[in-house]
């Protein structure tokens, strides 16, 4: 466990059972400020990891842990866990199998490697359990069995009902059987009403007991919502009579009346979400909306100090927030009213800290997202009562209190007011969950200020300080690395690097950020996406130590590696001058190619950002001249980006000749670039598999057998070749018993002619050169199901243009889409002489996993499985 907590919260956390330790590192994650809870999330994360290997080394078979790892998709532990729980006592299997039932997709979701099929013949051990069980026993496994099996059938809505029945028939006269008539009533969709009534007669049938409970709660999730969706009540009329039902069945089930179970656990979630439509707005009768704000009101009193969560969008603060908050505005006093059920929260609860700390977070999200002529005062309102918290006492409020205040300052980019209160912070709470982070920060604000030796230095002491935090050592070695790269100390980057590298453990995943929450305004149309300095991955790191490594020992090789850093700062101007005196100093250098294409890179950002900044006339006409003069430069990918660059402004003054002539030169000189590149030999047997992979799968006129009769979310393949396709020449890829790694893999494809390889990296200075030259406007939906976010104007003319060459297409969810389908985003061998493995691609807006299996030296594809649609 990581030792986030003060010495004497951390003596119990490790003396105590996993749930209670697990609880005490929940707990400690309430400290982050609102602005951190990404990196409270990702801290979490860790937590869930480091709790599932300690559980899973005590006991792979407990329910608990087989949970969690099907919640981690650590499927082949699971599989093995399995075997071992089904042997076991009935209790803990009957919540395995409740597990597995709830999670079933994710053996589906990874097919390939057989995972549907082996949990079958794990169940169909439970299965043969059955008549050695008591009759009870049995019957609450079978119940447990059917849900499964109506998946493992794809029998759906369909096959329930049929499977239920004889359920009730087989095991009647058990509990199991009489719960199971409760799902019985619900199977008949399209009376609500009737269903209803059925239901609450069921639960006075069976007063006090759990099938009651079961009856009333379905009850109840019929009136808090399904009644106001399908219209049984009219969509505008007064909701009040059905909320104060809803608030009745919520404390009839909390009455204590019932025996400890699910519905009873989960009666407040009919009060949290009761639906209310808003077009039209709701027509309460007189005194009916009073009724309502008093009804949520008394079970915000009821619920505050009961909620695990009193955070302002979950749980008990979303009723207070939204509901209460709607409510309110009808009365024209939102805000006003919410202050006013604070107070009186205030005065009925033990923890008068925790509800004023809830006030502060109140304020703190109106000053962001609140009505904008009221956000200042709500800034204002929100440090005041964070100010009065911070009183300096060691309770966990003033800690988050202090941290708040902190992250407000640095948001707002308030750096003066913000490094005091750090490091106030530090003093304060050395051993504080949020110390670390808030050491983090000290070097953020010193690299903000371009003191890179004070940020190094910053970010340093705090990963030698908090040894025992989660990440610290990464994240310290990771950003110093870089501070240490700005201030022109390589050498000492490069260790740094390798520290960075070294503390990376396998369940942090592929990248890891702590990125605040920042405020600022909309980007530019086609500017430069800012630089992130809180976010670390870890391919770039290990490519980061072997371009250090290798540029450190030849001439002038550090010089190379400023103007890279500065390119990596949007330092264009300064980046062409450092390069360009090492191209001068070190013409002989086999850095020289490599420094030149930092070059042309750092050139055509700088006309990027030209044409983006001035669309006038005479800002075409210097893009264009900034343009031609890289254009003019020995040919590499940039050169050839500088000419479709050139094209699609000639498209925007409507030359479209010139932009076709510019931009097929543009492809073609792209095609000769990397020929010598795709024709070079493979550097391993593992890139050779990779490469056979992709040239049996990849097949963009739909002539793959497994691809070509699918249903890809009506994308159509083409009938005729386009002139140019494009592919990615890194994919993930991951060998038996080792880690993911992103391989580059250039390729010939003998029966396809014109390929061009683009990176990921490459693919997203492209799509930045379409909003530099063509705008980011978008059409306003006209229908509810309408697909978002779709671009109109130059923009789309210069994708639909680019269409024409190469398949290009706007992305579903914003974006767009300039790599050809079907697109290869991850390949995995099962085995360590890679004879098995799934390819998995996207067509469209849907994907799936092709299974591919090597025989007699040959790869053959097998079948598809884990198909998806967004």
């Amino acid at each position: 466990m990581r030792k986030l907590v003060a010495a004497a919260l951390l003596g119990a956390a490790l003396a105590a059972p996993g749930s209670v330790r697990a609880q005490l590192e929940r707990t400690s994650l309430r400290e982050y400020p609102t602005y951190d809870r990404q990196t409270a999330g990702l801290v979490q994360r860790l937590q869930d990891s480091e709790r599932l290997e300690r559980l899973y080394a005590e006991g792979p078979a407990d329910p608990e842990t087989i949970q969690l790892l099907l919640e981690r998709e650590r499927i082949d532990d699971a599989l093995v866990a399995l075997r071992t729980a089904i042997t076991g006592p009935v209790a803990p299997l009957i919540r395995v199998l409740g597990s597995v039932a709830a999670r079933f997709y994710v053996f589906q979701r990874d097919d390939a490697r057989g995972y549907v099929a082996e949990l079958a013949k794990i169940l169909e051990s439970v299965r043969a359990r059955l008549p050695q069980l008591p009759r009870e026993d049995a019957a609450r496994v079978a119940r447990e069995l059917m849900a499964l099996d109506n998946q493992l059938a794809h029998g759906g809505s369909a096959g329930w009902g049929p499977r239920l029945r004889a359920f009730i028939n087989d095991y009647a006269g058990t509990d199991a059987a009489l719960l199971a008539q409760v799902d019985l009533i619900g199977d008949r969709p399209g009376d609500i009403p009737r269903e209803i009534a059925e239901l609450e007669q069921f639960w006075r049938d069976h007063p006090n007991s759990i099938v009651g409970a079961k009856a009333l709660y379905m009850a109840g999730f019929q009136w808090h919502v399904n009644i106001a969706i399908t219209g049984v009540e009219r969509r505008g009329s007064d909701p009040t009579p059905r909320f104060l039902k809803v608030l009745d069945i919520y404390r009839e089930l909390q009455s204590g009346k019932y025996p400890p179970c699910e519905w009873v656990d989960k009666a407040p979630e009919l009060v949290i979400g009761f639906f209310v439509s808003s077009e039209p707005a709701p027509a309460f009768e007189p005194g009916n909306l009073e009724k309502m704000i008093d009804g949520y009101r008394q079970f915000v009193f009821d619920r505050f100090e009961k909620s695990s969560d009193t955070t302002v969008d979950n749980s008990v603060g979303y009723v207070i927030t939204s509901k209460l908050g709607g409510l309110y505005a009808r009365q024209g006093r939102r805000v006003a009213g919410i202050e006013q059920t604070l107070t009186d929260l205030e005065a009925r609860v033990n923890d008068k800290a925790a509800v004023r700390l809830f006030r502060a977070d109140f304020y703190l999200r109106e000053s962001t997202a609140g009505p904008a002529d009221g956000r200042a005062a709500m800034a204002g309102n929100a440090r005041a009562t964070y100010t009065a918290l911070a009183d300096g006492s060691d309770s966990w409020v003033a800690r988050k209190a202090l941290a708040s205040l902190a992250a407000m300052a640095l948001a707002t980019r308030d750096f003066a007011a913000a490094r005091p209160l750090f490091q106030r912070f530090i003093e304060t709470y050395p051993r504080a969950p949020w110390a670390w982070l808030a050491a983090m920060r000290i070097g953020l604000i010193d690299e903000s200020e371009n003191n890179w030796r004070a940020a190094a230095d910053a970010y340093a002491l705090a990963a030698r300080t908090y040894t025992d935090a989660p990440f610290a050592a990464v994240f310290g070695a990771g950003f110093a690395a870089r501070a240490h790269e700005a201030a022109g100390d390589f050498e000492t980057a490069l260790g740094e690097y390798r520290r960075a590298l070294a503390a990376w453990r396998p369940d942090y995943g592929p990248a890891l950020s702590i990125a605040p929450w920042q405020s600022g305004g909309p980007a530019r149309p086609g500017a430069s996406p800012p630089v992130d300095r809180t976010r670390l991955v870890k391919d770039e790191i290990a490519s980061r130590i072997a371009t250090l490594t290798r540029s450190a020992s030849a001439p002038g090789g550090l010089i190379v590696e400023r103007g890279r850093w500065q390119i990596s700062q949007q330092a264009w101007r300064d980046a062409q001058t450092t390069l360009r005196g090492f191209l001068k100093s070190y013409p002989k250098s086999t850095l020289t190619a490599e420094a030149r294409r930092l070059l042309h890179r750092a050139q055509l950002e700088q006309a990027l950002d030209a044409v983006a900044t001035d669309a006038t006339a005479a800002g075409e006409t210097a893009a264009v001249g900034q343009l031609d003069a890289l254009i003019a430069e020995p040919a590499d990918f940039f050169t050839a980006a500088a000419q479709l660059a050139k094209g699609a402004i000639r498209l925007r003054q409507s030359n479209p000749a010139e932009a076709a002539t510019v931009t097929r030169a543009a492809l073609m000189s792209l095609l000769a670039v990397q020929a010598p590149i795709d024709e070079a030999p493979l550097r391993d047997p593992v890139d050779a598999d990779v490469a056979e992979l992709r040239r049996i799968v990849f097949r963009p006129m739909g002539d793959f057998p497994l691809l070509a009769g699918a249903h890809w979310n009506a994308f159509t393949f083409p009938t005729t070749a386009p002139e140019f396709f494009v592919m990615q020449p890194d994919v993930v890829v991951r060998v038996a018993g080792q880690e993911p790694a992103t391989r580059v893999v250039y390729q010939r494809f003998p029966d396809l002619k014109n390929v061009l390889f683009i990176s990921a990296d490459e693919q997203g200075l492209l799509a930045r050169m379409v909003a530099a030259i063509g705008g980011n406007q978008r059409r306003a939906p006209t229908q509810v199901m309408e697909t978002p976010n779709q671009p109109v104007g130059v923009s789309r003319d210069i994708v639909s243009f680019w269409d024409g060459f190469f398949p290009t297409r706007p992305g579903h969810w914003g974006g767009w889409e300039l790599e050809t389908y079907p697109q290869i985003t991850r390949i995995e061998f099962f085995d360590a002489a890679r004879t098995k493995a799934s390819v998995m691609v996207t067509v469209g807006y849907s994907g799936a996993t092709v299974v591919m299996e090597k025989i007699d030296g040959a790869w053959k594809a097998m079948r598809l499985t884990g198909q998806w649609i967004t």
